[in-house]
């Protein structure tokens, strides 16, 4: 029996190591490849702020669109080059990937194709149960990655992630 009511609940983000993740877990705070998953929720963005703060190679932030001929395409994109511009210095480079799909599987792909050391998304906002586990894009990405994902809840100040909504949907 899996108990899965404490990634939604919980106050605090929310590390899952996956057996497999032996290699990669030595690497706790000097993580050099991330991938950043986002819907544009408010814990997605507060995920994307934990990702800056800690990312020391590459970063990846992945937008993920149901159908492919979406013409929305290109503002998202321009979403996230607002809310994790390139690195103009240099010192941190970062790819903006929006594309269609199933959102845990282009997650898994998108990880294993960067080497991902970690993978950070937004926790759930509705207490997940059993019969969800196939249908969480969380708990699938969890369950189908062989490297640690932390899960973030939302923002307790949700001020910052409002402005931050609101600045990009004037770009």
């Amino acid at each position: 029996d899996r108990d899965v009511t404490g990634v939604q609940t919980c106050a605090l983000p929310i590390l899952t190591v996956p057996p497999t993740a032996d290699v990669n877990f030595e690497q706790t705070g000097h993580w050099q490849n991330v991938l950043v998953a986002t819907d544009f929720s408010e814990a997605s963005l507060t995920g994307l702020n934990h990702a800056q703060s800690i990312v020391g190679g590459q970063l990846v932030v992945v937008h993920v669109i149901e159908d492919s001929h979406d013409e929305r395409r290109e503002p998202h994109l321009e979403r996230l080059r607002f809310l994790a511009p390139f690195n103009e210095s240099h010192t941190v480079p970062v790819e903006h990937v929006v594309t269609a799909g199933e959102a845990s599987r282009v997650i898994a792909e998108e990880a294993e194709r960067m080497h991902a050391d970690l993978i950070i998304m937004g926790a759930p906002a509705d207490e997940l149960k059993d019969e969800d586990f196939a249908t969480s894009t969380v708990l699938q990405v969890v369950s189908n990655v062989s490297c640690p994902v932390l899960c973030v809840p939302s923002a307790r100040n949700a001020s910052v992630a409002d402005v931050v909504n609101e600045l990009a949907a004037v770009n």
